[in-house]
């Protein structure tokens, strides 16, 4: 997956809907980042996320982005240097190992990627060990393709089908819960739970088109034979067009589901300490 977002990093969150900063926004109000914290975005991509926790720090606190794709963290530092925020940083980093000595955060913010780590049990043990005792995490995820939220969509998942681009295995995606369960399991307290909706709107085929290229959805359309896109874009534009609705747009939702926990314990002693890192940028003072 890691590749796909890096070919996607050019236009991610830039094209059609931006619902990543819908969602941001979204995380870090149920998070309840308090002024002088110290925050870590896991995943953070182009830096939705990170640009909403630095709102709301203020200039106090500290926010560290990770992301495994440099292309992604090259958006990112974008951001930040055109806003020259202070106390930021971004860092090429795997979120399965992470270069952090113990109890380095108050907050750890992971946005639409935790279902997509090969050891969530592992990364979970990473948030608590850099987590200070009664620091909280807080995951925001979509259960399913944005396609299996809406029954106005069906239409959609029936022609990737057609082009074998949605595994099986996906049929039947994780549910709304399963956030809060596996936070449950890996120990941590104080559960709460929530979801949120944005409204995706589609002026024509060609945004439509460029927004499916330009973040994980990527991934099914890059299964497709090279010689039969052409045959998918048309079957897609057929779709948009009987589907639009009186104000000619093509409406759709977006449902994602945000989970929040507690540490109440310390890491055990023994556990890694900072490691020497790689790859960060700061804003040029």
């Amino acid at each position: 997956m890691i590749d796909v977002f890096s070919r996607a990093a050019g236009t991610y969150d830039s094209v059609g809907p931006r619902h990543f900063r819908y969602f941001a926004r979204e995380l870090v109000e149920f998070a309840g980042v308090r002024p002088g914290s110290r925050v870590l975005d896991v995943a953070t991509g182009t830096g939705a996320v990170l640009l909403a926790v630095a709102d709301r720090l203020d200039g106090s606190g500290r926010v560290v982005g990770i992301d495994a794709s440099e292309a992604m963290l090259a958006r990112a530092a974008g951001e930040v240097h055109a806003r020259c925020l202070g106390d930021v940083a971004l860092l090429l980093m795997d979120a399965h190992e992470l270069d952090f000595a113990d109890n380095s955060f108050d907050y750890v913010l992971c946005s639409f990627a935790f279902l997509a780590f090969r050891d969530r049990r592992r990364v979970l043990q990473e948030f608590t060990r850099v987590l200070a005792n009664g620091g909280s995490v807080c995951l925001l995820d979509s259960y399913g393709w944005f396609f299996q939220h809406d029954p106005r969509w069906t239409w959609l998942e029936e022609v990737l089908r057609s082009f074998d681009a949605v595994p099986e295995r996906e049929s039947a995606p994780y549910g709304p819960g399963y956030l809060e369960a596996a936070l449950k399991k890996g120990g941590f307290d104080a559960l709460a739970m929530r979801e949120r909706s944005c409204q995706l709107l589609f002026s024509d085929e060609q945004e439509f088109w460029r927004w499916l290229w330009s973040h994980g959805t990527r991934g099914l359309l890059e299964a497709v034979p090279q010689d039969r896109l052409k045959e998918l874009r048309q079957a897609l534009r057929s779709g948009l067009a009987a589907r639009r609705e009186a104000d000619g747009m093509t409406h759709g939702t977006l449902r994602a589901a945000l989970a929040r926990g507690r540490t109440t314990h310390s890491p055990p002693i023994g556990s890694v300490t900072s490691r020497p890192r790689s790859g960060e940028w700061e804003c040029p003072r």
